[in-house]
């Protein structure tokens, strides 16, 4: 592994419009800690350390996303030469259409799709389900009134959030392929179909499990897995509810104050 390369992409010029973020320039000594998610957990063993006054101690005992590494990054006193800066989208070593989307709009499309699909397998499992369920009020659970009603509304609450996310994604992966950076409206939609689709998801997976009364609770049915992975993707800061607050403030004022 190259830890300089590592280290290279976890620090950005661009103040963020997060709390933990860092706003440097090329003789900033900095003091800084953050915790990520990263798929290099095989070569993790209790610290991953970079050099002196920066390293990353493991993060344990997690119940969601535990197919890769969440560490806490610490930094004390660090200085930070210009060459290992990035920029996002600024004097971009690389010309292709990828890297003229912003950073953190890549891991809200990502987290994004992998909600929408908690969200349908928690709909397919709810259906499958609830045929061998017994019901309150009618013989199996499928004909319930109240649960074919909210097997309605969370169809078109999924295939409404799926398809403004995909459209959105088509649009401006067509615009930055034609090596334009992208404007703001689509800087803004790309946004909002990622924190939308994530939300609307996590409404999605509460419902199913509610459906399904106390089998919820139980490690055999796969509905309680969907339920504690949504809540975890929730959290993630492509989840937030204060990205709602940059799009409205742009509709508002025509404008984005602020690196979304």
């Amino acid at each position: 592994m190259e830890y300089k390369k590592i280290k290279k992409n976890i620090l950005s010029k661009w103040e963020q419009s997060i709390t933990d973020s860092i706003f440097l320039t090329p003789f900033d000594l900095i003091s800084w800690k953050k915790t990520w998610i990263d798929n290099f957990g095989k070569d993790f063993q209790d610290s991953f350390y970079f050099g002196d006054n920066y390293f990353a101690p493991l993060m344990k005992n997690k119940l969601s996303l535990r197919a890769s590494i969440t560490s806490e990054l610490v930094l004390d006193d660090v200085f930070v030469p210009n060459e290992n800066i990035f920029y996002d989208r600024l004097n971009l070593y690389e010309s292709g259409p990828l890297y003229k989307i912003p950073r953190d709009l890549k891991f809200g499309s990502g987290f994004s799709t992998i909600a929408l699909s908690l969200a349908n397998s928690s709909i397919n499992y709810a259906l499958d389900f609830a045929k061998s369920k017994k019901g309150v009020n009618a013989k199996k659970l499928s004909e319930e009134q109240v649960f074919l009603r909210e097997i309605g509304i969370a169809k078109g609450l999924y295939k409404a959030s799926k398809s403004f996310l995909d459209n959105t994604i088509q649009k401006a992966w067509e615009a930055v392929s034609d090596g334009v950076f992208l404007e703001d409206e689509l800087l803004a939609d790309l946004r909002l179909a990622s924190t939308h689709a994530i939300r609307a998801s996590e409404e999605i997976v509460k419902k199913m499990y509610n459906l399904l009364g106390s089998s919820s609770i139980f490690k055999f049915n796969k509905i309680q897995r969907y339920f504690q992975d949504m809540l975890a993707i929730s959290q993630q800061v492509q989840g937030r509810m204060y990205h709602f607050e940059t799009i409205g403030d742009y509709y508002i004022n025509s404008k984005l104050k602020k690196i979304i």
